[in-house]
């Protein structure tokens, strides 16, 4: 215990910059412990999390359209409580490694604290959701895992260092061990995919380097050890799903869907020059003249800096893939970007500038053009600190995150008081943190009303609720006239209990 004592105090004295931020985003994170079930995603990851641990079949009995990884998280964590306590140790995690890959590549310790200071910012604060356990700064993890493995490569190395492309055998497992974390990182959402592709563009360069038949086949042989590592736990979960009857409904949603998801929002405005851009044809040549300008234009700037620019790029391209205009979605653009901005400071080149300055002008454009908002960051740590001191309540601490708390946790309590674990229940509307809160499954496999009609589930969605008899029915008041099949059967079956502000509760008679 003293050793470990002693190595810890040594590491804080080598690298106080980095203890400063971490303990700054531990406190700046406290407060996310502390929020009421309110917010939507999270609510499904844990509905579904609970239910998989209940030994219900995910993708065929339960439904999301998300890569499965962040289900099992939710499953191991169970309540938002512990979802929070490591999403955080998560957060934290992230920015050592971040900060680790830009000291390995020889970036000063002043810029690299500088710019992970500023990363912990933009993925900490409530600006863009960085209080909320999304998926984006889940997969953040898995790709500064494995980015940080394959820079230890002697491959990457020699890249590094302006040099022909050099190999050992230790760069195999290396090359593996990261495209598995890359692999993982899909896993939790399908647009780290993306990340995996900047990494593909490092062996795009190196083919162009030294082109010959040997370096060649050198650079494949890498370039396969890598992928082979991306694919083999996408490959496990697909053997998985099929092994329990659930393969087709895992590609259906937990694959495909994602495909179609980012085909489904229209764009704010009607220039026909915008649209095009914007468009998957434009977005998709806008990066392929990318590419080839960093593989092409490459004695004047830095591979480092090269890889750093594409690498953001393609963030920014998966984050506008569905041009939803979701600021979360932003968050795996941050650590890429202030990557790029870390080595651009170092190089101290005109070019370098220019180019990133370009690059930010064209991402601040897309935001205002898209009507991105941010949230409120000074009200929320003002509303805890209410909260903290006995100002306010705790009904009104969590009202204002969101108005169907007071309801929410009122039905919750009482579902917990009237039911067993394994009973199950449906809600009707738009209200998953009531299943997460009363750790009650839902009775069919959709957790919010808006995926039922996206998929025209009704006539499945009341054939669940017919074979489960779910023993309450919560419909939120704004979809009691939507599911008009869903009426009469509670109408038959169900006698009303309690009508409250946000939502009524039925109660099964026969």
């Amino acid at each position: 215990m003293k050793k470990l004592y002693q190595k810890c105090m040594k590491f804080a004295l080598e690298h106080e910059w980095i203890v400063i931020i971490l303990f700054i985003a531990f406190l700046l994170r406290i407060p996310n412990v502390f929020e009421p079930y309110w917010y939507g995603d999270e609510a499904i990851y844990l509905t579904i999390g609970q239910a998989m641990r209940k030994g219900i079949a995910l993708y065929s009995e339960i439904i999301d359209h998300k890569t499965p990884l962040i289900y099992v998280l939710a499953m191991v964590t169970y309540t938002q409580f512990w979802f929070k306590l490591f999403f955080i140790f998560w957060g934290m995690l992230s920015l050592s490694l971040f900060a680790s890959i830009l000291r390995r590549l020889r970036v000063s310790s002043f810029i690299t604290g500088l710019t992970t200071f500023f990363v912990m910012l933009l993925t900490t604060l409530p600006s863009f959701e960085g209080n909320i356990g999304n998926g984006e700064l889940f997969v953040a993890g898995f790709v500064l895992i494995g980015l940080r493995i394959f820079i230890e490569t002697q491959f990457f190395q020699s890249l590094a260092e302006q040099k022909p492309p050099k190999y050992t055998k230790t760069d195999r497992k290396l090359l593996f061990l990261s495209g598995f974390f890359f692999g993982l990182g899909m896993l939790t959402k399908v647009p780290a995919l993306f990340d995996a592709v900047a990494v593909g563009w490092i062996f795009l360069n190196a083919l162009l380097f030294s082109f010959s038949r040997k370096n060649v086949f050198s650079v494949l042989m890498q370039g396969i050890w890598f992928g082979f590592g991306v694919i083999f736990p996408i490959a496990v979960s697909i053997l998985y799903f099929l092994g329990v009857g659930s393969g087709s409904d895992y590609y259906s949603f937990g694959l495909a869907y994602n495909f179609r998801y980012s085909g489904e929002f229209g764009f704010p405005f009607e220039h026909s020059l915008l649209v095009f851009l914007y468009s998957m044809k434009g977005k998709l040549l806008i990066l392929s003249l990318i590419g080839a300008f960093s593989l092409l234009y490459k004695k004047s700037i830095s591979f480092l800096y090269r890889f750093g620019f594409v690498w953001t790029s393609l963030a920014f391209f998966a984050s506008m893939l569905s041009s939803r205009p979701y600021p979360h979605y932003l968050l795996q653009v941050m650590f890429p970007l202030l990557f790029l901005l870390g080595i651009s400071l170092s190089l101290r080149k005109v070019i370098a500038h220019l180019l990133s300055g370009g690059l930010g002008i064209s991402m601040i454009a897309t935001l205002f053009l898209f009507h991105f908002g941010l949230y409120p960051t000074v009200s929320y740590y003002q509303r805890f600190f209410r909260y903290a001191f006995g100002t306010i309540s705790v009904e009104e601490y969590r009202s204002q995150f969101n108005p169907l708390m007071q309801d929410t946790y009122h039905v919750a309590n009482f579902l917990q008081e009237k039911t067993v674990a394994t009973d199950r229940i449906f809600v009707w509307g738009t209200n998953p943190m009531l299943y997460a809160l009363s750790q009650r499954s839902p009775a069919d496999r959709f957790t919010v009303s808006f995926h039922i009609k996206d998929f025209d589930a009704f006539s499945s969605t009341l054939e669940n609720i017919q074979k489960h008899k779910p023993t309450y029915i919560i419909v939120m008041n704004e979809e009691q006239d939507s599911f008009e099949e869903l009426r009469a059967h509670i109408s038959l079956h169900y006698t009303l209990l309690e009508s409250l502000q946000y939502m009524k509760v039925y109660r099964y008679v026969q």
